[in-house]
């Protein structure tokens, strides 16, 4: 059907590596291919698939065999036993389920295509990733070198080497294992470097070392012996090197090297991949690495050749995507870059693999025509889950290109939508291509625009910002009546710090071809995916459509379709807003679907709703003609995850029908679905008839043609990979692959050979190569009902297509009033009397006379036609005076006011509509009076503008009255307050009722109450018309207070009289609860504990001071909240404590009662007080004390102030005193002879306890005088 390489099943799942020989020896070439495992889901077990060759570059289909092991990963073919038959060594990456080392499969091949079964090895590491055979130790006899990712026994960061001696007879030794001379290998490689006859090992690492700063190619010269001189490690010219391979690429006779690295060398992660160029010395030793573009994502594998025939070298590499950011499409990739001879090369030319993620490539020439050819394992078919593996061949020409689907750049990353147009007029096909991303920081979106040359090839892309970030989808049109194409971006957020809503991004073209700078318009809501172009209000001038996913960010309860109507000067008015009818709007198409000549849009609803998730709608708007649109009516999508919807008229019977690509099955997501509601022309359809497609998520396009030339519509998918081949009936053959993906895929013929070809993702050209037919001529005929018309009636211009020698023409009828195009129709090729009939129902031709042609645009079996032209004419309409009155005006809420509209002249009919600004209120029919009445009792209070509006009918003119203010009042109200009770204490509650009344029922809403002008708290009115509010927190002293009804919709507000209310100071009683310690001694702290308490009805906590005391000066003083002092009494006595309350603003003093509290003490006197004596004689004093207030204890005595050498002594050192009896003790003071004369003041001290005041102790002294002569 396309242009692409043919490809043939791998026999397996996940087709990681590709062999060439001839293992039958019939003189044609075989491929030998390793298969992953068996299918999916992987089992383990490993495959080697063979597949025939039949010499023209066709095979037979595979034949499997187990590959030893679990998992196979590479393969290679040698006579390894020198039987002259060709035998296959596969790695797998483990031996047995428990992965505890790589293997390696020897299977000895019996020369007639057929293979012995599989010997195993252990690789002599973990996770062998590739596998060469060559002669190390110059036995002559093979050897295996394998390249395993990890080195293992623990080390999971070092590759290694393992070497594997061959016997001669398809045994080999153990492995000998050594590191890699990286991290990471994944390829092998053996040549002899510098021309010693002795073979040298290369192996790529995936990175050189353990920063992984770069991939490193390391170089192993031999020894000869099956040993290597020690390792050096060339930088490979890129990140994440993968394989290796050896030519001499500057004619120099000098070995080279050539890496594939995964990315390029600058770090960049989301970058394309790299070839490094190593170019060698001839000693062993390489020059630093030359890196050139790979030309796509991912190299893998690549191959030296020359493949244009000029004798020089070419490299050729397989590219697991087309493009590392595109992660809606990453077909695989074959790069071509063609080799100057001097070890320079030109920029790749991509050609799509034939698959997903290729793994390996191979240059052979299997056709027997002498030139190169290229296989490529491909890991999978496609990337919707089908990873079958398979093998595509791309026969080469000879001139270094090949019969393939060739890629293109699309301007950016991440391509997401493809318009085809002539958008530089010069009758050749261009494609545009919207890329959510300009580069990897993805800050804006952009528009790429490749030139046609109408031979199947593009030039250079030309890119420009997008207006907006996440660009998503791209139309072409002339919005600014210039004659020029101008762009048209659906952006998903403004910018990418600005997502509050989508914008259309506007690029005009200039004379030059080039376009202006992107003006942007708000979407019209969140995330806008989709956009369409059409004239939906009649004016002549390009209106644009939109599906935004969401009204805003945060309310996405349902879709919204934006309609901007142009300006018709590449301007456009701001968005309307309009329900997509479901939820997370996606795509929007827009087709008269009822016949009435008016567009009508059709929204692809990803959810039927928030609540209903289980299935995709498509809303049905059907247009009013004036940019308007009738509320949305939904038909179940046939699937889950529904995101496009195209239109097609796909039964041929002139009905547009509907095409919905789902993702998933409902109650399942195995598969996706191709739901198609048949059109029943008049605005509704059918329900969903199923067809099966592969998955594809996210947006995409459905490109619709007769892809097959056959008379029948057929569809096709870039995100689905697949193709629908019609069958006429609506219905759909089984998907073939289509052999390019991506979201975005439009129909343009690239070549100009008259067949539908497609651009696909960003960008694969799939040429059309079905096989051409001699067209037949038709004739158009036109004719028009009614003819004369009047303005706004429906017109149908039938075109009849009628084949010379018979037949049933298929395909398109565009209408033309003069040079303009008024609008298209599928010709209907239904065995009906409709057939080979096109009918445009049109309602929009102005007052006039009109030339009306018809072309037929031809199909694959008929060519187009042109009718002669018609003249139409289009009579103007009466026109018409509206007038309008109010039967009450001003009204109250919820009066009925009737409206009266009145049509002048007589004779007129039809419908009138009242609108309330631009509300409409209702419509009615003219009466025979041509009168029309609208009543209504619903209006909310306030001015309302009321405008009555004809509608026009076949013969008499729209018109509308002067706008009537309609004024609707609120119905008054009054508050009246009272108080319970009006004299309060504080803290005590009062009662405050409103009681708000009208003369038209009772009030609803709520009530404030003030206190002056501070608010108390409100209340809401019950059915009574009562609010209450009781509150306790007034403060003493005088209130004014309010209530204010605050009104509603029907009821206006009132306040009432203020009314006193008198609060006074509350009560208070006093009380001492407690005293610790009591009795206390003199000096002691008491603590007093004392209460405050609120007498009712008063309440609340009081403040101020509380002072305790005794009356005779001891006192302390403290908050009611603390409760309670400390207290000291200074005398021993029975004292009577009371504690005082000075009150506050809000409360009254009080005083508590007396409580009496004990306070001890001792006291001592000595006698005589005065004594004289000579030195060394002694005197005795007398000492007493005496208990006050029942003091009882015991007193320790001391002495102080003795003359030197003195001493005194006590007859009692301690005395017990109880009751209010004295005791007394005699001390004896002695002096010596030494003792200066002098006259001493002695101190006698009686300590009580600790002799502290503050702990219960107590201290008290007697002082005495002593002469000393």
């Amino acid at each position: 059907m396309f242009l692409e390489a043919p490809v043939f099943s791998s026999g397996g799942y996940s087709a990681n590596s590709v062999a060439v020989a001839d293992v039958n020896g019939d003189g044609k070439l075989d491929l030998l291919v390793a298969n992953f495992c068996t299918a999916t889901p992987c089992g383990g077990d490993g495959t080697v698939g063979v597949l025939l060759g039949n010499g023209d570059g066709t095979f037979q289909p595979a034949v499997t065999y187990d590959s030893g092991g679990q998992n196979a990963v590479s393969i290679a073919v040698a006579d390894v036993n020198s039987d002259g038959k060709p035998d296959a060594v596969v790695t797998d990456n483990c031996v047995t389920s428990t992965c505890d080392a790589g293997a390696v499969g020897v299977l000895l091949g019996n020369g007639d295509g057929t293979f012995q079964a599989a010997v195993n090895y252990t690789s002599g590491g973990l996770s062998p990733s590739s596998v060469v055979v060559g002669d190390v130790n110059g036995d002559g006899k093979p050897d295996l070198l394998v390249g395993n990712i990890y080195m293992g026994n623990g080390n999971y960061s070092r590759g290694s080497v393992g070497l594997l001696l061959g016997n001669g007879d398809g045994t080999f030794l153990g492995p000998v294992s050594f590191d890699s001379g990286g991290e990471y290998a994944y390829g092998v490689a053996v040549g002899d470097i510098n021309g010693d006859g002795k073979l040298d090992l290369f192996v790529a690492n995936f990175c050189a070392d353990s920063t992984c700063a770069s991939g490193g190619v390391a170089v192993f010269l031999g020894k000869g012996d099956g040993s290597f001189q020690p390792v050096v490690t060339y930088g490979s010219g890129g990140l994440d090197s993968y394989s290796v391979a050896v030519g001499d690429v500057n004619e120099d006779g000098k070995p080279d090297l050539l890496v594939a690295n995964y990315y390029s060398a600058d770090g960049n992660y989301y970058s394309n991949g790299t070839v490094g160029v190593l170019l060698g010395n001839g000693d062993g030793t390489f020059q630093a690495a030359v890196s050139y573009g790979s030309g796509g994502s991912g190299p893998v594998s690549l191959a030296v050749g020359d493949v244009n025939g000029d004798g020089k070298p070419d490299l050729l590499v397989a590219n697991q995507c087309s493009n590392r950011n595109n992660s809606n499409s990453c077909t695989g990739l074959l790069t071509v870059l063609l080799g100057s001879g001097d070890g320079k090369f030109q920029a790749a030319v991509s050609y799509a693999s034939g698959g997903a993620s290729p793994s390996s490539i191979v240059l052979a020439d299997i056709n027997g025509d002498e030139k190169p050819d290229v296989l490529i394992s491909n890991q999978c078919a496609r990337l919707d889950g089908d990873c079958a593996g398979n093998i595509s061949v791309l026969l080469g020409k000879g001139d270094g290109s090949f019969p393939a689907a060739i890629n293109y750049g699309s301007g950016g990353q991440t391509p997401y939508s493809v318009a085809v147009a002539d958008v530089n007029g010069d009758g050749k096909p261009d494609v545009v291509v919207a890329n959510q991303c300009a580069s990897s920081d993805c800050t804006n979106g952009t528009v790429g625009v490749l030139f046609g040359k109408g031979n199947s090839t593009f030039g250079r892309v030309v890119s420009y910002e997008s207006g907006g970030y996440q660009a998503s989808w791209v139309a072409v049109a002339d919005v600014s009546g210039d004659g020029r194409p101008d762009l048209l971006v659906a952006n998903q957020c403004a910018s990418s710090n600005n997502c509050a809503n989508g914008t259309i991004g506007v690029l005009l073209q200039n004379a030059d071809g080039s376009f202006q700078t992107a003006v942007s318009y708000p979407s019209g809501g969140y995330y806008a995916y989709s956009l369409g172009v059409s004239d939906v209000n009649g004016d002549g001038k390009p209106d644009l459509v939109v599906a935004n996913q969401c009204a805003t960010n945060s309310s996405c309860a349902n879709g919204i379709v934006g309609v901007l109507l142009g300006n018709g000067d590449g301007t456009f008015q701001p968005a309307l807003a309009f329900s997509s009818g479901g939820k997370f709007a996606f795509s929007v198409a827009i087709a008269d679907v009822n016949g009435d000549g008016k567009p009508d849009l059709l929204i692809a609803n990803e959810y039927a709703s928030t609540a209903n998730q289980s299935t995709g709608t498509v809303a049905v708007l059907l247009g009013n003609g004036d940019g308007t649109f009738q509320p949305a009516v939904t038909y179940g999508s046939g699937g889950q995850y529904f995101y496009t919807v195209a239109i097609a008229d796909v039964n041929g019977d002139g009905r547009p029908d509907l095409l919905l690509a789902n993702q998933c099955a409902i109650g399942g997501c195995t598969g996706g679905t191709l739901g198609v509601l048949l059109g029943n022309g008049d605005g509704t359809f059918q329900p969903a008839v199923i067809s099966s497609i592969p998955q594809a998520s996210g947006g995409q396009q459905l490109a619709i043609a007769d892809f097959d030339g056959n008379g029948t519509l057929d569809v096709a998918s870039g995100a689905g990979n697949f193709l629908l081949l019609g069958n006429g009936d609506g219905t759909f053959q089984p998907a073939l692959i289509l052999g390019a993906d991506g979201p975005g895929i439009a129909v343009g013929d690239f070549n100009l050979d008259g067949k539908p070809d497609l651009a696909v993702g960003g960008v694969t050209i799939l040429l059309n190569i079905s096989s051409a037919t001699t067209r037949t001529p038709t004739t158009t005929t036109l004719s028009s009902s009614p003819n004369p018309s009047i303005v706004d009636q429906t017109v149908n211009f039938v075109a009849t297509v009628v084949a010379q020698n018979g037949g049933s023409p298929s395909g398109t009828v565009t209408f033309k009033d003069g040079a303009n195009t008024i609008g298209t129709a599928s010709v209907v090729t239904c065995n009906c009397a409709s057939r080979g009939t096109a009918t445009l129902p049109l309602s929009t031709l102005g007052a006039g006379t009109h030339t009306i042609t018809a072309v037929y645009g031809g199909d694959v079996t008929f060519t187009g036609s042109t009718s002669s032209a018609i003249t139409q004419t289009v009579l103007p309409k009466t026109a018409t005076t509206t007038t309008l009155n109010s039967s009450l005006n001003p009204s109250y809420v919820g009066q009925s006011v009737t409206f009266t509209a009145a049509v002048s002249p007589s004779g007129a009919s039809g419908t009138v509509t009242f609108y309330d600004g631009t509300t409409i209120l209702g419509t009615g029919s003219l009466n025979s009076s041509g009168q029309v009445t609208f009543s209504t009792s619903t209006f909310a209070a306030g001015p309302h503008s009321i405008t009555a509006s004809y509608n026009g009918n076949t013969n008499f003119a729209a018109s509308s009255s002067t706008a009537l203010t309609q004024t609707v009042n609120k119905f008054s109200t009054s508050t009246a307050l009272t108080l319970s009770p009006n004299t309060t204490a504080f803290g005590q509650p009062v009662t405050i009722t409103a009681g708000v009344t009208s003369s038209a029922g009772v009030p609803a809403g709520t009530v404030t109450f003030y206190d002056g002008a501070t608010a108390l708290g409100t209340g809401s009115v019950n059915s009574s018309g009562q609010a209450t509010l009781s509150t306790s927190s007034l403060t003493a002293g005088s209130h004014s207070i309010t209530a204010s009804y605050a009104g509603n919709s029907n009821f206006a507000s009132s306040t009432s009289a203020a009314l006193t209310q008198t609060v006074n100071k509350a009560n208070t009683t006093t009380a001492i609860s407690t005293q610790s310690p009591n009795p206390s001694v003199a000096g002691q702290p008491v603590a007093v504990n004392f209460t405050v308490t609120p007498v009712a009805p008063g309440s609340g906590t009081p403040t101020g001071n509380v002072s305790v005391s005794d009356g005779l000066g001891d006192a302390c003083t403290a908050t009611p909240a603390a409760g309670g002092c400390s207290l000291v009494f200074a005398t021993a006595g029975a004292k009577t404590v009371k504690a005082s309350y000075a009150g506050d603003g809000n409360f009254n003093a009080s005083t508590s009662a007396g409580v009496t509290h004990n306070v001890t003490d001792f006291s001592i006197s000595a006698s005589p007080t005065s004594q004289t004596i000579k030195a060394g004689q002694k005197t005795n004093y007398k000492l007493t004390l005496t208990p006050l207030n029942g003091f009882g204890g015991t007193i320790s005595l001391s002495c102080t102030g003795l003359p030197s050498g003195s001493t005194c002594s006590f007859a009692s050192a301690s005395i017990t005193l109880s009751g209010s009896s004295s005791t007394s003790s005699a001390v004896t003071v002695q002096t010596s002879k030494s003792t200066a004369k002098g006259t001493y003041n002695l101190t006698f001290t009686g300590i009580y306890g600790s002799g502290s005041a503050s702990t219960g102790g107590l201290t008290h002294s007697a002082n005495v005088m002593l002469t000393v002569q």
